[in-house]
Formats: C-alpha cells, sequence, structure tokens
C-alpha cells in the first residue's frame, strides 16, 4: 500500500500541470479582459502550477516514503486545490457560461477533487498518526 502514495501524489501533480499550464496563455490571449482581469486570471495559475512543480520534485528526490517536504506540498497542493474549486465552481455554475463550459470546469473540479481526496487517505491527511503511517 506504501507504493501508492507517490503515486497518488504523482497523479495530482500530474493533472495539476496538464490542467493549468495551458490557461496561463488562455488569460492572456482574452481581447476582452483587461490588463487588470489577465494579472488576476494569472495569480491562480502561478499558485497552481508553482506548488505542483515544488511537490513533484519534492517526490521525485523523497522516493518510495515522502519526506516532511514532500509531504507538506503534496497536502498543500491536495487542500488548495479542494479549496478553489470549492469556491470557483459555485461561481461558474451561477454566472452565464454555456452549458459545455459548466460542465467541463465542473468535469475539472470533480477529478481534482478526487486526486485530492486520493492523496490525502494515502498520506492520512493531517493527522499525527497519518505523519506516522506515511513513514512506516
Amino acid at each position: 500500500m506504501a507504493r501508492l502514495r507517490p503515486y497518488a501524489v504523482a497523479a495530482l501533480v500530474a493533472w495539476t500541470l496538464l490542467t493549468w499550464t495551458g490557461r496561463l496563455g488562455l488569460a492572456w490571449s482574452d481581447d476582452a479582459s483587461t490588463l487588470a482581469g489577465k494579472v488576476l486570471a494569472t495569480v491562480p495559475v502561478v499558485a497552481f502550477v508553482a506548488l505542483a512543480a515544488a511537490a513533484g520534485v519534492a517526490l521525485l528526490r523523497s522516493g518510495p516514503v515522502l519526506d516532511g517536504a514532500a509531504r507538506v506540498l503534496a497536502v498543500g497542493l491536495a487542500g488548495w486545490s479542494v479549496v478553489y474549486w470549492a469556491v470557483r465552481l459555485p461561481l461558474i455554475l451561477a454566472n452565464d457560461h454555456p452549458a459545455g463550459f459548466k460542465v467541463v470546469h465542473a468535469v475539472l473540479a470533480v477529478v481534482a477533487a478526487g486526486l485530492a481526496g486520493w492523496v490525502m487517505r494515502a498520506l492520512g491527511g493531517l493527522s499525527v498518526a497519518g505523519r506516522r503511517r506515511a513513514t512506516a
């Protein structure tokens, strides 16, 4: 079971980088957005990509049993993903967007939350017992 712990983190890191690296180009190529809007749209992209890249590097350095830094980054990425989508998805669904846009973002949110849950389960969440299990 310990072998799955890096796979959960690797899957969340890969999903995050896959979904967020392309978003930067979309934000800056939107002619309808103001400069302030483009900068504001860049903030979550940079946060997600930086956190995922740091978690990925820490994962590669730690090996099959996550060390403290890799664990903190993985839990941080999982938590940030859940919090972001818990706030953002209702805003998307409540606004006047096409149905396809809403469905795509709902799928992105559900996959991110599922992977975040897998990471938290694999690492034992934030509990002291979870830290002991993750290092055992």
